[in-house]
């Protein structure tokens, strides 16, 4: 399948966050999912200023640890140096539980209110030792929970916004905007305690919720049914979500949804995953569309570090000359072997996901050329200059040939795929990512 943006080629090694019940341990390095990102250089203050740094540091990162599963902070100034800020949860919370099923804290989610100047989390707190029901030990809870990190370094009292209504959260993976101090939006999306018996009718459907504080949240509302995203992303239904107001489309939130492969086969539901791009605009918010279908924003990548499916993920969006860049904080996957073990780690990446105008965004073309070409070869002096290429398809592109030291230069390339969705060498060690995002790329081959 075609992706808009390209994979990491190697994952953030500094964010590598210890349990506080394991310490250093052999799972401490791999452990990091659900992102959700804050760049105070796109946040503004009260006057209307950037804010720039907040405590000193410009990203501030919520995720969760994996076996067993708590929120935590990270924050860095460069993208590349991390240091772990605070446990969004209560560690004594986690002092006897066993480490692969257990109390759980998942689905970090973090958003500034600058009436506070401060980070206000949230995230979803089970008891996967009494599942079905979640009806444990858990206290408070189970259900979305929340806290506040004031700037002086102060954590609030942990408090359950949103609890599970029988066995079902209609706000799993709460993905929350701040329009203004009296307007708050949540997404999420429908889970409940069947797991992967028999589901409920509305699983795996988007919600909405809206709150006038931020804790005191309204009756769910439904974006669209499972149909409706299958018939956009064939093969794929909602898991979570993640939200961010557009800089420049007034009213809009751009949505990133993980979608598992569907229907849900037995098993885990992290092979294959995906990232997914839709919208909402506040004027109607249950009214959701998918201008990108059927692309995906980011999918795995076979024989890289994220070969196995890519998880929820935090993003940011910004806005120049009718582009729309993203930058992404993503869940790269290595191991599926729930929940006994996995692999997860963060991964970074940026690109422009579509073009935009006065009238929102500008979709990409779709429509695919088919084409045989047989066998390419080029020599050391060749040059393959197509300056026009996008949105193309290839049905079979044959071999390519490559005569040193002749190179292959594809870094711009635009909405190109072969059957196998790769171009290679003869030796198999080029392997090219497209991306389409309604530009038009540059497809070189030189020598």
């Amino acid at each position: 399948m075609t992706t808009i943006l390209q994979n990491a080629a190697s994952w953030i090694a500094s964010i590598n966050p210890p349990h506080p019940d394991y310490g250093t341990s052999a799972q401490s390095d791999i452990q990091s999912v659900h992102q959700s990102v804050i760049d105070f250089a796109q946040v503004n203050d009260l006057s209307g200023n950037p804010i720039n740094q907040w405590r000193g540091y410009r990203y501030w990162l919520g995720m969760t640890t994996i076996i067993p599963e708590n929120p935590v902070v990270y924050a860095s100034n460069n993208n590349v140096d991390w240091t772990l800020q605070f446990w969004m949860d209560d560690v004594s919370w986690y002092d006897s539980i066993d480490e692969t099923m257990g109390p759980v804290a998942e689905d970090a989610e973090i958003i500034y209110d600058p009436v506070g100047d401060q980070i206000v989390c949230y995230w979803v707190r089970t008891d996967e030792t009494t599942a079905p029901g979640y009806t444990g030990t858990v206290t408070p809870g189970p259900g979305v929970m929340r806290r506040t990190y004031s700037s002086a370094g102060a954590l609030s009292a942990v408090t359950c916004v949103l609890p599970w209504e029988g066995l079902i959260l209609y706000s799993n993976s709460p993905a929350v905007v701040r329009e203004d101090a009296t307007h708050w939006h949540m997404f999420g999306v429908v889970q409940d305690t069947t797991y992967l018996s028999a589901k409920t009718a509305d699983y795996q459907r988007i919600t909405y919720r809206f709150s006038v504080d931020g804790i005191t949240w309204g009756a769910v509302q439904y974006l669209g049914t499972v149909a409706e995203f299958t018939a956009a992303y064939p093969g794929f239904a909602p898991n979570h979500i993640t939200a961010q107001f557009n800089p420049v489309i007034a009213g809009q939130v751009d949505l990133l949804i993980n979608a598992n492969v569907y229907p849900q086969p037995a098993g885990s539901w992290l092979t294959n995953c995906r990232l997914f791009h839709a919208v909402v605009n506040l004027s109607g918010p249950t009214a959701i569309s998918y201008p990108l279908a059927p692309t995906a924003v980011l999918g795995p990548v076979s024989g890289s570090w994220d070969d196995v499916g890519i998880y929820r993920s935090g993003f940011t969006l910004t806005a120049d000359s009718g582009e729309m860049t993203m930058r992404l904080w993503y869940s790269g996957i290595a191991v599926d072997n729930y929940p006994t073990g996995q692999s997860c780690r963060t991964g970074y990446t940026e690109g422009v996901v579509y073009q935009y105008d006065a009238g929102g965004i500008v979709a990409p073309e779709t429509t695919p050329i088919n084409a045989s070409l047989g066998t390419l070869s080029l020599t050391a002096s060749a040059i393959l200059a197509l300056d026009t290429l996008s949105g193309v398809e290839y049905a079979s592109l044959g071999t390519l040939a490559l005569t040193a030291p002749a190179t292959l230069g594809l870094g711009a390339l635009s909405g190109v795929t072969t059957a196998a969705n790769q171009i290679r060498a003869p030796n198999g060690d080029v392997r090219i990512l497209r991306n389409v995002d309604g530009t038009i790329r540059t497809f070189n081959l030189l020598a």
